[in-house]
């Protein structure tokens, strides 16, 4: 979901990656011959330096994004809906009541929760085909509510979903986006994929292994995608003193041993995947996962990085915003600006699927 975050004024945020475009060329050698690893690795340290000249010394706090739900695995098999007006079970969180909805009207607040009306035509029929493919997965798995409702409108635990305003029609820009992408969906073996999606990846999407154990998914594995440094979403900075920081770590797990002389360096045997983001590190004799340490310390993304800076404050960078599995909604707007349409986007996040009508 695009979301705005405050972590960082967005004045500041622009300048440093401004700043951060004039010195990312440098490594454009590295990119092209396939080294994913040190191109990233050059990034973040171009990144961290930047942060360590803005001599920002207030410490900021920020409330942490809820924990996102982890993902089943894909055991059976999806039967597609053979109905050209499928009607769902929608549980609307805030009011703790089931509706039953036109699919449609609901990808529709679908679209307007997640994405903005003002994101490119195609950028938007790929949302929305992504959106459906979700909704469809769900239900063909059975994966429901305790209340018996297929989705819900807590974007903690499926979708965002907002109404439209004063009740009335979308924008013709949401409305037409998904008219025009009818009961379409992905699928991969003749089946629909479990179409996960998220903010921004900071230039690379993640595995869903790498993110939340178990099985890999052949169509959601790491693939480039550029063009998103623009976003306002692409990188968040928080700022700890020492005793903060460790206080930090102390609410998220009270049987660590940690110390405030050198705080960061609690954290040990940080182990990354090629795209930057961490799969495991070590603080206080526990092993905490990358999305683990996101909920800890509330960042963004699961590519964390921990510099001390030189007023003893302690820099927590994280690149992206969300899990970084399937489609970057900013990645997608990228490529639509650049002319793909919505086929060519899924396809590109979405490795080697068909997409297919529901009849």
């Amino acid at each position: 979901m695009i979301r705005r975050n405050e972590t960082f004024g967005k004045k500041k945020l622009m300048a440093f990656i401004t700043a951060f475009f004039v010195t990312i060329s440098v490594y454009t050698v590295t990119a092209e011959s396939g080294n994913k690893s040190e191109f990233r690795a050059g990034m973040i340290n171009n990144l961290i330096d930047l942060i360590k000249k803005s001599n920002k010394e207030e410490i900021e706090t920020q409330t942490p994004p809820a924990e996102e739900t982890p993902y089943p695995n894909m055991e059976e098999s999806n039967k597609p809906i053979k109905d050209d007006n499928i009607y769902i079970n929608v549980y609307f969180h805030r009011e703790g009541v089931v509706k039953e909805m036109n699919l449609d009207d609901y990808i529709m607040g679908v679209l307007y929760g997640e994405v903005p009306e003002t994101y490119h035509k195609e950028a938007l029929k790929a949302q929305a085909i992504a959106a459906r493919s979700y909704t469809i997965y769900r239900i063909n798995n059975h994966i429901t509510h305790e209340n018996g409702a297929d989705v819900c409108t807590d974007y903690t635990h499926c979708q965002a979903w907002t109404e439209a305003e004063n009740g009335g029609d979308y924008p013709d820009s949401i409305a037409s986006a998904v008219k025009e992408t009818h009961n379409i969906i992905g699928t991969y073996n003749n089946e629909c994929i479990n179409a996960l999606y998220f903010s921004n990846s900071g230039g690379y999407t993640e595995s869903i292994e790498n993110v939340w154990g178990g099985a890999p998914y052949p169509y959601l594995v790491s693939v480039e995608s550029p063009g998103e440094a623009e976003n306002y979403d692409y990188c968040s900075v928080k700022y700890y003193t020492p005793e903060d920081f460790v206080e930090t770590m102390y609410a998220y797990c009270e049987e660590l041993e940690c110390s405030t002389d050198d705080a960061s360096a609690n954290i040990v045997q940080i182990k990354r995947a090629a795209t930057g983001r961490i799969l495991s590190a070590n603080i206080g004799g526990k092993t905490f996962t990358g999305q683990q340490l996101r909920a800890m310390f509330g960042t963004l993304s699961s590519n964390i990085h921990f510099e001390k800076l030189s007023n003893g404050a302690i820099a927590v960078v994280s690149i992206g915003y969300g899990h970084g599995v399937g489609m970057s909604q900013c990645g997608a707007e990228a490529m639509a600006q650049n002319g793909a349409d919505y086929e060519t986007i899924l396809k590109h996040y979405y490795t080697g699927i068909n997409l297919e009508k529901l009849s």
